[in-house]
């Protein structure tokens, strides 16, 4: 969840500033975050801050590549064919259509007449984004409070969870998506992990969510 603003930073320093007042309020830490995951620095995209370019702004990622010879020692032979997973995060407004389109045309103007490039398309889902003045979004953040006794942080990040965008596109309704983990619990790694006291505390919020919907945002509309 994260309300975008303006683009602004400071020209004579060239030092991006967070484009929104949620952002803004995130710890961040560069070095710290590069020790985290085992790299001498974080790269940004020019005019965003390391946090705006991992959070709100578009990505390509390979995921991983496949080719040529693997095996134990050495062996002089090029490898005839290459294969590489490769998945985006999308912004809101971005067709997943059209992006992959333009990625494929690129990829192929780069290859030419030098090789023979096949693509398969396992799965697509449009970008949304979840304004945090929304009052489904506030109740969110005064359930999160209640569940876990601290205030929290509106935080914009990546997931793909392709039925929110056609959900919230067909049914009219807001949609509130809420974190229960931590950034230390590596979703998806292979030490992938979700402490009980998160779990607990998502418990909580998820029935405090329920009450502050029902007295308070939908409190007018009663009958």
């Amino acid at each position: 969840m994260v309300w975008l603003g303006s683009a602004r930073w400071n020209s004579r320093w060239n030092a991006p500033r967070p484009r929104s007042k949620a952002l803004g309020a995130v710890p961040w830490d560069d070095a710290a975050q590069a020790k985290s995951i085992g790299v001498k620095k974080l790269f940004r995209e020019e005019g965003y801050t390391t946090l705006e370019s991992g959070s709100i702004r578009p990505t390509l990622q390979v995921n991983g590549v496949v080719g040529g010879y693997s095996g134990e020692g050495f062996k002089t032979v090029t490898g005839s064919w290459v294969k590489a997973k490769i998945s985006m995060r999308l912004v809101l407004n971005q067709d997943p259509e059209r992006i992959y389109q333009l990625f494929e045309r690129y990829v192929r103007e780069l290859v030419g007449d030098m090789a023979t490039v096949e693509f398969r398309k396992f799965g697509a889902g449009r970008p949304f984004r979840a304004e945090v003045g929304n009052p489904f979004v506030q109740a969110g953040l005064r359930a999160l409070e209640a569940g876990f006794g601290k205030p929290p942080i509106a935080f914009a990040m990546g997931g793909s969870i392709p039925i929110v965008a056609p959900m919230v596109e067909i049914t009219g309704a807001p949609c509130v998506l809420m974190g229960f983990g931590l950034p230390g619990d590596n979703l998806h790694a292979p030490n992938e992990h979700f402490p009980i006291k998160c779990f607990l505390g998502g418990a909580r919020s998820a029935a405090a969510y329920l009450s502050e919907v029902a007295s308070t945002v939908q409190a007018g509309s009663r009958r």
